[in-house]
C-alpha cells in the first residue's frame, strides 16, 4: 500500500532539501514544488495529503495559492501549514484561519516537522496503542478542518467515532447515538464547550458522560477548576500531537464523569463571565490592530494633501509625509531618496537625522547598495536581516543611531520612484513598525506622483483640478467669507450637489455644528437630500496671504457605528435584546442612584419559567429560544424606558422599577405575571405547561444595591417555586 504524500512547497532549493530530507528519515513519502503552478499540479497528480508552503513564493502568495487548493477537489481538506520567516506575514495568514490547520516560523526544528507530519497523517504501519473494546466518541467543533482531524487521529487510536459542528448538534445527536464521551472545543459560535458542558450534565439521559474541553493557547488561560467543578473531567490545550487527549479519554472513560456541585456561588459565575467576555475581546485585537494601522495611514494621507495644498515643492511634501511617520511614535529617523532624471537616487527630504551624520546620508553611510536593492523589488527591506546582514550595516545603524531601520521602495506599476528609510530605536521592527510600512508605501508612492504633478501644472487649473480629483477624500475650496468655489467629484458625491449648485453655497451649508478653524476638526455633513452623517475635516490655509481655506472631509459615520455597536454588545443580549447581565447591573446602579436622590420606592423583580428544560427537551431549543425572546419583548412593552430590564441568563430575567409606593410595585408585578401567563399558552410551546414564578425585594429594605436586592429577590422566588409556581412571592422580614 502507497504511503501518503507530503507536499513541501518552497522556492528555497537548499531548504526544500532539507525539508525533504528530514521527513523521508521519518519514513514519510515526500515531493517538491518550488512554485504554485507547480504545486498545483502536484496537487492533481500526487493528491497529497499533507501540504509545508512557503508564504512567499516567485509566483504567487502562500494565501492565495491556499485559496486554489481549497476550492480544488481534491485540496478541500488537505492540512495546510503555513510557514515564514516573517513574523507579520504569518499575523496576516492568520487572519484567515481557515485556510491553515497551523502557523510556523522559520526556522522549523526537525524534531517539529516530524511531529506535525505524524499528527496530521494515517499511521504508516506503525503500532497504534489499543483503547481496549470500541468506546463511541463524539466530537463536537465548529472549525471544520480541526474537527476532521481529531476524528482521524482518535479512530487511529481505535475509537468508533462521530462529528458534530456546534453543541446543539450535538446534544441531538447523542440522544440518538448515546456515545459513552464527549470533546468539545471551548469556543463555538453557536452554543460553546461550556453551555453544552451544562446541558449534558442536566440531562438525565446521559448528564454521566464523560466530557473533554479543547481549547486553543489563548483559551487555556480560562479557569480550569471552574470548568471541572462545572463537570468537565480534563481540560486540555489544542495539539497536533493527540496522546495527551487518548490518555484523558481513557481516564474518563474508566472513572466516570467528576461530581458536579450541586451549587455554583455568584463569584465562580461572574469568573466565567469575565473570561467570556476576555476571550470576545481577543478576537477584536486583530480589528484594533487594523484599525490603528488605518488611523496612521489617514495621518499621513491627510498630511500630504494639506502639504499639496500649501506647496508644490516635493522636498516639502516629503518632509511633512515623513515628519507624519514620525508622528507614530514607532520610529525616531525619516530619509527619502526620489530618482532624478538621470535616473540617480538623489536625496530629498529627512527628518531627525543627528546633525553630526546629516552630511553622510546621501550614500547611506556607505551603503547605497541597499538602496538600489531595495528599488528592485516590491518588499520592504529589514535591517537587519538576513538580505542585509548586521555585520554590514552597523555603521548605517550608528549613524542613525537607530537599532533597526525598514528599507520602503516607492513604485508605480513598472515606474520607480524612490526609496524611504524609516528608523527605529527598536531593534526588531517586525511587528507593527513593518505593518505600517507595507500600508504606507502605496500611499507615499502616490504623493511621490501627486507632488510632481502639482509641480508641474501648478500654473494651470487643469493642475489643479487634476490634483484635487485624484485625491479620494472630498475636497472643499471656500473664501475667506465661507462661499463654495471648487468641490472634487468626491464631495459633490458625498454630499449630492453638482458643481453648478456648489457655487452658490456657503461652506456652514454643508458642515454644521462644528467650529470652523486651521487643522482637523469634527462636523455634521447635511448632504442635499436632508441626510446628515459625521465627518472629519482637516483645513489649511493657501494662495496668497492663505486667503482661500483647503478642506478634506472625511465621512466617518462607519467609524462611529463600530464603536457604537462594541459598546451595545459588550452590554446586549443576543437573543432577547435586553440588558446582558453586566449591562443590566450597570443601569440598576444608575436608577437605584435616581431612587435614593429622590426618595421614591424602588424594588427588583427576579423571574424564570417553571418547566423551561421541558420546552428545550420536547419541542427543541430554536422553540425555546422562541419563548425566551418573546418574553423579553413583552416585559419590554409594559415596562418604561428609565426602568432597568435583562436577561442575567437561561430563563432568568430581573427588572428594577421606581414607583410612588409598595402598593403600584404590586400592582406592576400582578400584571406582569398575568401578561407572561398569556406568553406561556402560546400555542407554540403551550403543550410544555411553562409558568412564570417570581420574586420580589424592596429598596433599601431587602438591599443596599442591585447585587443585594437579586440575592433577597431569588430566594422569594425561589419559594414562590416550591409552591407550586406561577406566582409572586415578596422577601420575608423576620
Amino acid at each position: 500500500m502507497r504511503k501518503p504524500v507530503i507536499l513541501v512547497v518552497e522556492d528555497e532549493p537548499v531548504l526544500r532539501r532539507l525539508v525533504r530530507a528530514t521527513l523521508e528519515r521519518a519514513g514519510c513519502e515526500v515531493a517538491e514544488a518550488m512554485d504554485g503552478r507547480t504545486a498545483m499540479q502536484a496537487l492533481d497528480s500526487l493528491r497529497p495529503r499533507l501540504v509545508f508552503m512557503d508564504l512567499r513564493l516567485p509566483d504567487t502568495t502562500g494565501t492565495a495559492l491556499a485559496h486554489r487548493m481549497r476550492k480544488h477537489p481534491h485540496g478541500a481538506e488537505i492540512p495546510i501549514i503555513a510557514v515564514s520567516g516573517v513574523t507579520n506575514t504569518l499575523d496576516d495568514a492568520q487572519l484567515d484561519r481557515s485556510l491553515f490547520a497551523e502557523f510556523l516560523l522559520k526556522p522549523v526544528s526537525r524534531e517539529r516537522l516530524t511531529s506535525i507530519a505524524r499528527a496530521y497523517l494515517p499511521s504508516n504501519g506503525e503500532p497504534v496503542a489499543r483503547t481496549g473494546p470500541s468506546r463511541r466518541i463524539l466530537v463536537v467543533d465548529d472549525d471544520e478542518l480541526h474537527r476532521q482531524l481529531l476524528v482521524a487521529q482518535l479512530e487511529r487510536a481505535g475509537f468508533e467515532v462521530r462529528s458534530a459542528p456546534n453543541g446543539r448538534t450535538a446534544l441531538a445527536q447523542a440522544k440518538l447515538w448515546k456515545p459513552h464521551a464527549v470533546v468539545a472545543d471551548l469556543f463555538m459560535a453557536e452554543m460553546d464547550g461550556v453551555h453544552l458542558l451544562q446541558a449534558v450534565r442536566d440531562d438525565a439521559g446521559f448528564s454521566s458522560t464523560p466530557v473533554v474541553l479543547v481549547g486553543g493557547q489563548s483559551e487555556a488561560g480560562l479557569d480550569e477548576e471552574s470548568l471541572r467543578q462545572l463537570g468537565a473531567s480534563a481540560v486540555l490545550k489544542r495539539s497536533p500531537d493527540t496522546n495527551r487527549l487518548v490518555k484523558s479519554l481513557d481516564r474518563a472513560l474508566d472513572q466516570g464523569p467528576p461530581t458536579r456541585p450541586t451549587v455554583v456561588d455568584d463569584a465562580e459565575v461572574r469568573g466565567r463571565i469575565i473570561k467570556r467576555l476576555e476571550h470576545q475581546a481577543g478576537i477584536s485585537q486583530e480589528l484594533r490592530r487594523v484599525s490603528s494601522l488605518q488611523a496612521a495611514q489617514l495621518s499621513v494621507l491627510a498630511g500630504v494633501s494639506e502639504a499639496l495644498t500649501r506647496s508644490d515643492d516635493l522636498r516639502a511634501v516629503l518632509g511633512e509625509a515623513l515628519a507624519r511617520c514620525l508622528d507614530v511614535k514607532t520610529f525616531s529617523v525619516g530619509a527619502a531618496w526620489l530618482r532624478n532624471r538621470e535616473g540617480r537616487l538623489e536625496l530629498t527630504a529627512q527628518q531627525g537625522i543627528p546633525g553630526a551624520f546629516a552630511g553622510q546620508v546621501d550614500d547611506l553611510f556607505g551603503n547605497r547598495w541597499l538602496l538600489e536593492r531595495t528599488l528592485s523589488t516590491d518588499e520592504v527591506l529589514i535591517v537587519p536581516s538576513r538580505a542585509a546582514p548586521r555585520e554590514k550595516v552597523q555603521g548605517l545603524l550608528k549613524g542613525l543611531a537607530a537599532g533597526s531601520a525598514l528599507l520602503v521602495p516607492l513604485a508605480r506599476g513598472v515606474d520607480r520612484l524612490g526609496v524611504v528609510l524609516l528608523a527605529s530605536l527598536d531593534g526588531d521592527l517586525r511587528g507593527r513598525g513593518y505593518a505600517f510600512a507595507r500600508t504606507i508605501q502605496g500611499q507615499l508612492s502616490q504623493a511621490v506622483l501627486l507632488a510632481r504633478s502639482v509641480g508641474e501644472l501648478r500654473s494651470s487649473e487643469q493642475r489643479f483640478r487634476g490634483v484635487a480629483e485624484a485625491i479620494v477624500e472630498a475636497l472643499l475650496i471656500s473664501e475667506p467669507d465661507g462661499g463654495l468655489v471648487y468641490a472634487n467629484p468626491s464631495a459633490t458625491a458625498l454630499f449630492g450637489y453638482d458643481q453648478g449648485a456648489v457655487r452658490s453655497l456657503a461652506l456652514e451649508d454643508l458642515l454644521l455644528d462644528g467650529t470652523l478653524r486651521e487643522g482637523r476638526w469634527r462636523a455634521q455633513g447635511a448632504a442635499r437630500d436632508g441626510a446628515r452623517f459625521p465627518v472629519e475635516v482637516s483645513t489649511s490655509g493657501f494662495g496668497a496671504g492663505g486667503g482661500r481655506m483647503a478642506h478634506v472631509v472625511r465621512d466617518i459615520t462607519h467609524e462611529m457605528k463600530r464603536e457604537q455597536n462594541l459598546v451595545r454588545l459588550a452590554q446586549e443580549d443576543e437573543l432577547t435584546g435586553l440588558l446582558n447581565r453586566r449591562g443590566f447591573f450597570e443601569q440598576a446602579e444608575q436608577v437605584l442612584l435616581k431612587a435614593r436622590q429622590s426618595g421614591r420606592h424602588a424594588s427588583l423583580l427576579y423571574l424564570d419559567l417553571d418547566h423551561f428544560k421541558t420546552v428545550n427537551d420536547t419541542l427543541g431549543h430554536e422553540v425555546g429560544d422562541a419563548l425566551l425572546a418573546q418574553m423579553g419583548r413583552t416585559l419590554r412593552s409594559r415596562l418604561r424606558a428609565e426602568d432597568a430590564v435583562g436577561r442575567l441568563g437561561g430563563d432568568e430575567f430581573a427588572v428594577i422599577v421606581t414607583e410612588p409606593d409598595a402598593g403600584s410595585t404590586r400592582r406592576l408585578a400582578a400584571a406582569l405575571l398575568v401578561l407572561l401567563r398569556n406568553v406561556a399558552q402560546d400555542p407554540r410551546w403551550a403543550s410544555a405547561r411553562v409558568t412564570p414564578s417570581m420574586g420580589v425585594a424592596s429598596f433599601p429594605d431587602d438591599g443596599e444595591d442591585a447585587r443585594g436586592l437579586l440575592r433577597a429577590a431569588d430566594l422569594a422566588m425561589y419559594r414562590a417555586k416550591r409552591s407550586g409556581g406561577d406566582r409572586v412571592e415578596w422577601v420575608v422580614r423576620l
